[in-house]
């Protein structure tokens, strides 16, 4: 949420966004949680998002996703793979896990000029969220070339789970101090355990770009 809002606030003059899509709880939700230090931090985040958004993208379509959406921009098509009515009748409460299950997860498939690959967008889903998944969905329908990892690697999702995804390229969006005190979690084993996963890119190292279609380099680097 909070990265948005920081792109919102940095770019908006000068990129055009048309269009914001999410899935949260009601406001009126957060609002009864706001005693808890979990509800806290989850409206203090949600609130400055609407509030840049009314301000900065009055012309900018908001809407609600759920999963079985399908968007299909320019090359690419956007599957809504879990939005937090897959696990009701959970009940979202105070506990961290709670809220980091109410992410939306996106699998971005690129479909032109010959490239097919796909971009798994997990966000920082929660237990119940990759349990839910792990049942939900065939090895196909997960298997991208590139995976975002699950709550910055920070527990919740599974070995097994990572191997329906089967990913190539693992997208860490952390500190390198973060990655080398978590990497040896059982669940993130499988980044160097399994042949598959070629390359790890962590954000701490600044941006990187991909030129589709991206053939990673062999070996893990």
């Amino acid at each position: 949420i909070g990265a948005i809002t920081s792109f919102i606030e940095k770019y908006s003059n000068v990129v055009e966004i048309e269009e914001i899509i999410f899935n949260f709880n009601s406001m009126e939700h957060y609002v009864s949680l706001k005693n808890s230090i979990m509800g806290k931090m989850t409206y203090n985040s949600i609130q400055p998002l609407l509030f840049s958004i009314k301000a900065m993208l009055p012309n900018a379509k908001v809407s609600t996703c759920h999963s079985g959406y399908k968007y299909h921009i320019r090359n690419a098509v956007v599957d809504i793979m879990f939005t937090l009515e897959d696990i009701y009748p959970k009940e979202f409460t105070v506990d961290y896990s709670d809220a980091n299950d109410t992410s939306v997860v996106s699998k971005i498939s690129f479909v032109d000029k010959g490239v097919d690959q796909a971009l798994l967008i997990t966000g920082d889903s929660g237990v119940a969220q990759c349990t839910e998944m792990l049942k939900k969905y065939s090895d196909n329908e997960l298997a991208s070339t590139f995976v975002q990892t699950v709550h910055h690697g920070i527990g919740y999702a599974t070995y097994e789970l990572y191997g329906k995804m089967n990913p190539e390229v693992i997208l860490w969006p952390a500190s390198v101090a973060r990655v080398s005190s978590v990497l040896n979690q059982a669940q993130n084993r499988y980044f160097v355990e399994e042949d598959s996963v070629k390359e790890i890119v962590v954000s701490d190292y600044g941006t990187r770009a991909f030129a589709l279609p991206y053939t990673a380099p062999t070996g893990l680097t």
